[in-house]
């Protein structure tokens, strides 16, 4: 504010590439004795993510104490990150300066696609089928012996997941606990505690009083299984020598006990209770008593179902713990990798998820049985990840099974194996292999295709990594099991595609299921155009209702999550936290996520359309790129859906 020149600047913050948009800068001369017409130079320069659309100085005659605007006009090129644009203003020895950045970010969300298989004795080609931008891009093949050597692809996934509930965060973690001592996979003990330490921080900030934990924040809306997985992550970082707190353990204790001395509704219900029996009985409690009155319970209820299902896996394993070697041996003996199973992506349950616990269980608990596994039992874990069939939850499961399976196995005889990439006109290279049992390497973004060769007789297990964003719009709508609609319209319902700087507009996300059943657990991503911002609608006042008792207990889509309210002091109102919604949505989703860029949304969908509406204001004129709005479910990945994208221009006042 002392300085020879002001300069208040008004830019986006964030453009597509190809947006062009206008940025004004207002500039105040404090030179004092500079006269009522000075002659100031306002020069930008900008750096290589942005192009200047016409001059890069503006004359200007600014007096004394007074302040003018220019304008400039500036076009997004194809270069993403953060990009800055520095504002000079100059009158002979005089002069200020203000730099400011913006982020060009595509139209199009960072997905990860992991393309994974096995062969024998042979070669075998896979595609490469994804053109991405070369910034924040990932392009790597591995091939390795030991199916463990799927975990690079598996970990680049969860490393880049963009979703931060309860679940996901513990997933992400997962990797480097126990991954510390193979450096093969890039972690050091440095950023293995440096990992730890993050989410245990998360953690103890979400447990509440009983020991449970929220699934987006420390609130009394939490969920029974992302706390009993959470306490399963904590116990196995605490046996593999991390420090974890052991408050946060003790409280994790009791929540554990009070669930396994309840009795579930249904086959899921008393899974997630044996769940919390078996993580009771690997941190050293007794727990004959809950293991008894669970098994009573399924033999009951659920007599020809339950030992093929994870619930028997968890329990064998306590009986197994508890020294009850001939109790345990009947239910275990009972299961094989690639028994039929239902999903049930409310509960977290699907084949993967039960297999890569049954195979951590029998490498850890019931090695003696690892030397029976035929092959094609190993292939029913390795299966659904070469069909692209993984979630967070299973990709944490599998690295933690297989990384349990290589310990037990031990290392396989070793032959000789190639990756080459394909090249235009049938040119090719071959890639370098480091040392070590799981070697992978980066490759070219002029490979067509990755060629994998191996010598051996034994199983190879390749992965081809391609994560990063696209450089293409998708030109068609993708409706697999789910659709979703978005349209920007004026206050009477009209739809627009053009406006004035300074107006507010209302976007109408419409979503439904395509299937007979509601999914839980779906996630709408609306990525906003450049130059537009949320507009928050202010908090509203209500009687303070009475205090709900604190409980443990979930809703039952397992995530259910609503803003607290607050109470005005010194008043009896309430007041509710501000949210993006406007009008009469008929969505209530149980978490939002409100970004510079983007509006997150996550909810149960069912079959009828459901709509959700907020507002967005436009805060620089431009021509920008409408990104598609992106639907998915965070655990069934062949339910998705996707719009198409547009162009909407804003003009000056």
């Amino acid at each position: 504010m002392r300085g020879d020149f002001v300069l208040s600047p008004n830019v986006p913050t964030f453009a597509a590439p190809g947006d062009e948009f206008d940025v004004s800068v207002s500039v105040a001369n404090n030179v004092l004795g500079s006269g009522k017409s000075p002659d100031v130079t306002l020069e930008l320069t900008t750096s290589a993510h942005l192009e200047v659309l016409g001059g890069l100085k503006v004359p200007m005659k600014i007096g004394e104490l007074r302040e003018m605007t220019a304008k400039f006009r500036l076009r997004a090129k194809p270069v993403l990150g953060s990009a800055s644009l520095t504002f000079t203003a100059a009158m002979g020895t005089k002069s200020g300066k203000y730099t400011i950045d913006l982020s060009v970010r595509p139209p199009t969300p960072y997905i990860t696609t992991v393309t994974a298989g096995h062969f024998k004795d042979d070669k075998i080609e896979v595609p490469v089928t994804r053109t991405l931008y070369p910034e924040f891009r990932t392009l790597q093949a591995g091939i390795s012996y030991l199916p463990l050597g799927l975990a690079h692809g598996l970990i680049r996934y969860l490393e880049k997941f963009p979703y931060g509930c309860t679940e996901q965060l513990v997933s992400q973690a997962f990797p480097a606990v126990v991954l510390r001592n193979r450096p093969e996979f890039g972690y050091a003990p440095e950023s293995a505690e440096k990992t730890l330490t993050s989410i245990v921080g998360t953690l103890r900030a979400r447990q509440n009083a009983e020991g449970a934990f929220g699934l987006w924040a420390a609130n009394p809306h939490v969920s029974e299984f992302s706390s009993v997985y959470a306490l399963h992550f904590l116990v196995e970082a605490k046996e593999r020598g991390f420090g974890v707190p052991p408050e946060m353990l003790e409280h994790g204790y009791a929540f554990l006990n009070q669930l396994a001395s309840s009795e579930g509704d249904s086959l899921a219900g008393e899974r997630l209770r044996a769940y919390a029996v078996y993580v009771l009985t690997r941190s050293g409690v007794t727990t004959t008593n809950y293991v008894t009155a669970l098994q009573e319970r399924l033999g009951k209820k659920f007599a020809k179902q339950w030992k093929q299902d994870l619930a028997g896996v968890y329990l064998a394993a306590s009986h197994q713990l508890l020294q009850q070697e001939r109790l345990a041996s009947n239910i275990i003996n009972a299961s094989r990798l690639g028994d039929s199973q239902v999903a049930d992506y409310t509960d977290y349950y699907d084949g993967l998820i039960r297999d890569a616990q049954l195979l951590y269980i029998l490498a850890r608990h019931f090695p003696d049985r690892l030397g029976r596994l035929a092959g094609d039992e190993i292939n029913a874990l390795i299966e659904p990840i070469t069909r692209g069939s993984f979630n967070s939850l299973s990709s944490a499961y599998t690295i933690l099974a297989l990384d349990a399976y290589a310990k037990a196995a031990g290392n396989p005889k070793i032959g000789k194996l190639t990756i080459r990439e394909i090249l235009a006109k049938g040119r090719s290279n071959d890639l370098p292999l480091p040392e070590g049992l799981f070697p992978r390497v980066p490759f070219s973004d002029q490979a067509s295709q990755i060629q994998f060769v191996s010598t051996s007789d034994l199983p190879a297990f390749y992965q081809v990594t391609q994560a990063g964003f696209d450089t293409e719009l998708p030109t068609q709508a993708v409706k697999n099991k789910l659709e979703v609609l978005r349209e920007y319209t004026d206050s009477s319902g009209k739809a627009i595609s053009k406006l004035t700087v300074g107006n507010e507009i209302e976007v109408h996300v419409k979503v439904r299921s395509l299937d007979t059943k509601r999914f839980s657990h779906i996630v709408i991503v609306d990525l906003l155009p450049g130059g537009f911002e949320v507009v928050m609608q202010p908090p509203k006042l209500t009687n303070a209702p009475e205090a709900p008792p604190t409980s443990p207990d979930v809703e039952p889509s397992g995530d259910h999550h609503e803003p607290e309210p607050e109470t005005r002091f010194g008043t009896g109102e309430a007041v509710a936290a501000s949210t993006p919604a406007y009008g009469q949505s008929s969505w209530s989703p149980e978490y939002t996520d409100t970004r510079e860029d983007r509006l997150v949304l996550y909810g149960a969908i069912g079959s009828d359309v459901q709509e959700y509406v907020y507002r967005i204001k436009a805060t620089n004129a431009g021509e920008y790129a409408v990104p598609p709005t992106f639907g998915e479910s965070m655990y069934d990945r062949s339910v998705q859906a996707r719009s198409l994208g547009g162009k909407i221009t804003v003009e000056k006042k």
